[in-house]
């Protein structure tokens, strides 16, 4: 039981970590290096003396399996930095002041598409909040094109006032 679950918060920490690692906080990922590579050496440490043991070998990969969905689930949870939602509507002029009237910072331009006039909308959302903006295009506009992509980056604009 020890090496499950010192395989699966070793895991855990170490999917949260590199997720962090992404979102660009590097030190905060740093520092949970630390705590990481100590639970990886206690628990490599309780199988690599009993390799012979195959229940204890399979909890170990167990520990792993489990800790990697564990880990998704918690970053799920935590839903750090931003989305961007990029729409694409017939419903020219209507969604981007009905998205503005829920609080949503909104760049919005017309172009032209392959069955004629659209709008392209730019929405940007903390990702905690990516599921409510998600159901709201659909109840605003269920015909629009949604494309949901990572912010990794982001400097200035309505999110840069969101934060203060």
């Amino acid at each position: 039981m020890i090496i499950f679950l010192a395989q699966a918060t070793y895991v855990s920490v170490n999917t949260v970590r590199w997720i962090i690692l992404v979102k660009g906080r590097r030190l905060l990922a740093s520092a949970i290096s630390f705590f990481e590579v100590i639970l990886w050496v206690y628990a490599l440490g309780l199988v690599v003396s009993q390799l012979s043991d195959p229940v204890k070998v399979a909890t170990y990969a167990l520990g792993y399996a489990v800790g990697a969905l564990v880990g998704s689930k918690i970053e799920e949870r935590l839903a750090l930095g931003y989305v961007l939602f990029q729409v694409i509507t017939t419903r020219i002029g209507e969604l981007a002041p009905a998205l503005r009237e829920h609080g949503l910072g909104v760049t919005d331009w017309r172009a032209e598409g392959r069955m004629g006039q659209r709008e392209v909308l730019m929405v940007v959302a903390r990702r905690k909040n990516g599921p409510q903006v998600v159901r709201l295009l659909e109840e605003l506009d269920p015909q629009a094109f949604v494309v949901q992509l990572d912010a990794s980056w982001y400097r200035g604009g309505f999110i840069q006032k969101m934060l203060q």
